[in-house]
């Protein structure tokens, strides 16, 4: 029998969402608490962008993340030089 989705309300960057899945809502608000700091430290460092832009960046430093750790994973060897700034923005 497939589990019951469920339903947690989140903030994430000022903005308030409903998050629905088969996820602990526990994880489901880790989650929105992560996007939501890396957002807002990319705010800090560049206050002059827009939110689209802080949330392209949020998005390009989370693949990141994950590339890295799938990189790492599979054995595949270090990450080009320089990615670790992938997502820092520019204004």
């Amino acid at each position: 029998m497939a589990e019951e989705k469920q339903k947690v309300n989140v903030r994430i960057f000022g903005e308030e969402y409903t998050l629905k899945g088969r996820a602990n809502p526990e994880y489901m608000r880790d989650l929105a608490h992560y996007v939501d700091a890396i957002m807002q430290e990319i705010k800090e460092r560049n206050p002059k962008l827009t939110s689209t832009q802080v949330a392209v960046l949020a998005a390009v430093n989370i693949a990141d993340l994950y590339f890295t750790s799938r990189y790492s994973e599979k054995g595949w060897g270090k990450k080009e030089e320089g990615a670790d700034t992938a997502g820092e923005g520019e204004e």
